[in-house]
């Protein structure tokens, strides 16, 4: 058997076009995908159309992201007041365009899963870790270690990292299996993993294909998204063109200099802060 692992697509529908162009030429008997299906990227039907199509192509595994928590918690009145801003816009942008049957598809969704081919060893996939869609693993050996413990199987696959890593842990290993849309260490790669069964376990390749990021980036003007998300597009832009992750750099930034003016708020960031930690950073 031989399976693709695909996650933190961000709306980025032409790389995972892409992404799924390559599965299909590697001849895949499945697909899994590990989440963050939408927002940061414009046009998330695009993606979702991509994703529906697949299932009827493939034996597909859906796993839920912190982002697809987020659009669950704003339906249901959940994580305060959002507006066209650098800290929300990309988030009201993806929520307003997203139906009540995306919602459901979202909310049908487990965080982690463990997958048992017939006649092939199990495994274990999840978002970020078993536990948490938000948890950041991928520098912590003993939380590995502990993850590994929770489950039934020697594999274990994560996504949310946006960056690909193996981890071997005696006879046990963690993938992070990097970001299709907007991947970190890889400009204008989507990165995805393969996995095929042998000898009684699974051989693991952490892969990529280029994808054209100037047609992904020309669709933040004409849906205005690019405007909508302020700084934070910028950043979104700036990750897709140099590899490096100017989100993650941006938010560091932004709460540094909003903490040095006694703003602490995790929710209230004013957008002047976000324009000067762009400013610094020169994105």
């Amino acid at each position: 058997m031989k399976l693709a692992l695909v996650g933190d697509i961000h709306s980025n529908h032409v790389a995972l076009r892409a992404t799924l162009a390559q599965v299909a030429r590697e001849g895949v008997d499945g697909v899994v995908f590990l989440g963050d299906y939408v927002s940061d990227f414009p046009s998330p039907q695009k993606t979702l159309a991509l994703l529906r199509e697949c299932k009827t192509q493939y034996q597909t595994w859906f796993l839920r992201g912190n982002r697809e928590e987020y659009m669950i918690g704003r339906h249901r009145g959940e994580g305060g007041r959002w507006t066209y801003c650098s800290q929300y816009g990309s988030l009201l942008y993806t929520y307003e365009n997203l139906t009540d049957a995306d919602i459901r598809f979202f909310e049908a969704m487990p965080i982690a899963a463990t997958i048992r081919p017939e006649g092939c060893a199990p495994f274990a996939v999840c978002h970020a870790s078993p536990e948490d869609a938000r948890e950041y693993i991928a520098d912590d050996e003993a939380r590995m270690r502990e993850c590994l413990d929770a489950i039934c199987a020697d594999l274990l696959f994560c996504g949310h990292t946006h960056a690909q890593k193996a981890c071997a842990l005696g006879n046990r290993a963690v993938y992070f299996i990097g970001s299709a849309g907007l991947s970190e260490g890889a400009p204008g790669m989507a990165q995805f993993a393969l996995m095929e069964s042998e000898g009684g376990g699974w051989r693991v390749e952490l892969t990529g294909v280029p994808y054209d990021a100037d047609e992904a980036l020309a669709e933040f003007d004409s849906s205005g998204l690019g405007q909508k998300a302020g700084m934070w597009a910028r950043a979104v832009e700036s990750t897709v063109r140099t590899g490096r992750n100017a989100c993650r750099t941006l938010i560091h930034t932004v709460t540094r200099l909003a903490r040095q003016d006694g703003k602490t708020a995790p929710f209230a960031i004013p957008e002047e802060y976000w324009i000067a930690a762009a400013a610094e950073l020169g994105i």
